[in-house]
């Protein structure tokens, strides 16, 4: 089953920019429904539902069924015994929408009767709840209003392997990985990435997540500003959601090297971080980084770049940047290693295309050094 997600808080950021009078307060939010079965579920690259967005007291949400066939959308979690009390059972042909004006702060549950993993949470905030976020360690984040339109969102696909590629899409905003830390620049940062409520940056637009257990894992993506601010437009955060359903982890691959060239190399430098870790910068010649080809055919000169650490893996790099964590005290190898997009390692004259970079780390962060 696949679901056609349109990411709630996007649309609320594009209107609160750009909207309709009636609108410019409060805020409209459209959430697109396509049916599909749970096996097309199970076994598609995209298994993805809306959750957790939020909307300001008196705005709107609609439902809209875009797909074929008719939908039955009704209030509730799935399995709730008083699901339906609040709205629905409604059926909605294609084409068809249904939407309420919610004038209560509170969280809005929906499902659609018969395909429950497609599912969702609003929760309906007032002006107050508005004014922070969050780290899952207790760091508070602040907010900065856009001077631009800015918008948000995201595309989902799980691999096989139970890892996670996805795709950051933006308008008004520039990737500028090497200023963070610094001062605010208008229209350009990075992105902060929340699995599960554990965060992670992204620095490019698209981005890997690594060896997640079975089971429904919540995603959110912000955009920040070069100081790590949240950025928000009218009072609404520039964010996407989506829960992905991960299935227990059975793939098995055997990695075959393919053929690079003789001018493909890859170089990598690590800089220090101000606030925790590093910034891993890479730079290739004969070779294209993309994570739009990822866990298709193999293309010649083109695919990722795998980062170890002290020979053990840490994650793709899907772009010319990734953060690495705080590491232990003493000598760390990190090591960076060009592969296809079939996951298949790139060799040349039988050796594999990399190079490594030594960190060294002392028991003070102001004093790693590199090598």
């Amino acid at each position: 089953m696949r679901i056609k997600v349109i990411s709630a808080t996007v649309l609320a950021v594009l209107l609160a920019v750009a909207a309709a009078p009636s609108y410019s307060d409060h805020v409209q939010i459209t959430i697109s429904l396509v049916s599909g079965t749970e096996d097309e579920c199970a076994y598609s690259v995209t298994c993805v539902s809306l959750s957790a967005a939020t909307l300001d007291v008196g705005g709107e949400i609609i439902w809209a069924n875009d797909g074929s066939e008719t939908i039955t959308l009704t209030s509730g979690e799935s399995g709730d015994h008083h699901a339906g009390d609040d709205f629905g059972p409604l059926d909605l042909a294609p084409g068809q929408t249904y939407s309420r004006i919610f004038n209560e702060a509170g969280e809005i549950n929906f499902h659609i009767v018969d395909s429950p993993w497609m599912a969702g949470s609003i929760t309906v905030v007032s002006d107050e709840e508005h004014t922070h976020d969050e780290d899952s360690d207790g760091h508070m984040h602040a907010t900065m209003e856009a001077s631009e339109p800015l918008a948000i969102g995201i595309d989902v696909a799980i691999e096989d392997g139970s890892g996670i590629n996805i795709h950051i899409l933006t308008e008004g905003w520039r990737w500028a990985p090497e200023n963070v830390n610094e001062d605010h620049v208008p229209g350009e940062g990075h992105a902060h990435i929340y699995v599960d409520g554990v965060k992670t940056r992204a620095y490019t637009p698209y981005y890997h997540i690594p060896g997640l257990e079975a089971g429904s894992h919540h995603i959110r993506v912000t955009l920040n500003a070069n100081s790590h601010d949240d950025m928000y437009v009218n009072g609404f955060p520039v964010e996407a959601v989506a829960t992905v359903i991960v299935d227990e982890d059975d793939y098995e691959h055997e990695p075959v090297p393919v053929d690079g060239t003789a001018l493909m190399s890859i170089d990598a430098t690590a800089h220090v971080d101000a606030k925790s870790g590093y910034n891993l910068e890479v730079e290739v010649t004969d070779f294209v980084i993309s994570g739009e080809g990822v866990d298709g055919e193999h293309v010649p000169g083109e695919g990722y770049v795998v980062v170890s650490i002290d020979g053990e893996y840490h994650n793709r790099l899907y772009g010319d940047w990734i953060q690495i964590p705080a590491l232990e005290p003493g000598a760390h190898t990190i090591t960076v290693s060009l592969f296809a997009y079939d996951h298949s390692p790139y060799h040349w004259d039988g050796e594999p295309i990399e190079t490594s970079v030594t960190v060294e780390v002392s028991d003070h962060d102001d004093s790693d050094h590199m090598h």
